[in-house]
């Protein structure tokens, strides 16, 4: 609940909360690899990494989008799931 509540709060500069979610997603891939477990987590967090990549473009400074507070638990929820997996 604390990492869902983290990213909510974070999210109001542009692109503050999307990036830091971006390296953390791509940094738990990277471990995933590594230890060559949980393969469905992966995929997850690679599709998570690429979809927040994708959304990034549209949310630097001046934002063209926003994410809101229903976009920030959710990538907060997504985050805590699968890193509740090492």
């Amino acid at each position: 609940m604390i990492r869902i509540n983290a990213f909510n709060l974070i999210d109001g500069l542009d692109a503050l909360a999307v990036g830091t979610a971006t390296i953390i997603f791509l940094a738990m891939a990277l471990l995933s690899i590594i230890e060559n477990s949980r393969p469905i987590i992966l995929g997850v967090q690679l599709i998570g990494a690429g979809a927040f990549l994708g959304f990034l473009i549209f949310n630097f400074n001046p934002a063209k989008i926003f994410m809101g507070d229903t976009g920030s638990v959710l990538l907060g929820f997504i985050l805590a799931t699968t890193s509740g997996a090492y």
